[in-house]
């Protein structure tokens, strides 16, 4: 029998969030993404570079990997069922990935203050080899990343009733 949080009026498990953000997240499922760790403020995510991502040079394509590394980053940010968006984010890339290649994103937290958090995300290949370095700025909007599944929550609301906060365009 699984265990729902909700019915036993407990905080759900950083496992636990992560399941319930896996089932609807369709972004991930696309691109065969899949979550192997999680704890708080911690994920570890793996992808398989496929034919159809690769660029004309027959590389992982960078929107690829960033999306990769953005998952992992995702999934420690609101791993708490804090509902968390991404504020910022940069990448660097170290050398290419390849077709057929499976690469890992792991995703740590290294600082959070109030609202804000910074993560680190280290990807890598199949060798170990650093593929590229992600840093990732979070800012909480309130709420459950997961809507319901902590019934005890003061804040409880649904992610849409949130405060977004948008920036002005810069161009």
């Amino acid at each position: 029998m699984d265990f729902n949080p909700a019915s036993a009026g407990k905080k759900p498990t950083p496992q636990e969030v992560a399941r319930a953000m896996y089932a609807t997240d369709v972004a991930s499922h696309a691109l065969n993404i899949t979550v192997s760790v999680m704890q708080a403020g911690h994920a570890r995510a793996r992808m398989v570079v496929r034919e159809d991502m690769v660029n004309t040079q027959g590389l992982c394509h960078g929107g690829m990997i960033f999306m990769l590394a953005d998952t992992a980053f995702a999934y420690s940010c609101n791993s708490e069922n804090n509902a968390t968006v991404a504020s910022a984010a940069s990448i660097t890339f170290l050398r290419p990935g390849r077709e057929g290649e499976t690469l890992t994103a792991e995703s740590v937290e290294r600082a959070r203050e109030k609202r804000n958090g910074i993560f680190d995300v280290t990807i890598t290949g199949e060798d170990g080899n650093t593929v590229a370095i992600f840093q990732g700025v979070s800012r909480a909007i309130g709420g459950e990343s997961v809507p319901g599944l902590d019934p005890n929550r003061k804040d409880s609301k649904d992610i849409k009733e949130a405060e977004i906060v948008t920036l002005p365009d810069i161009f």
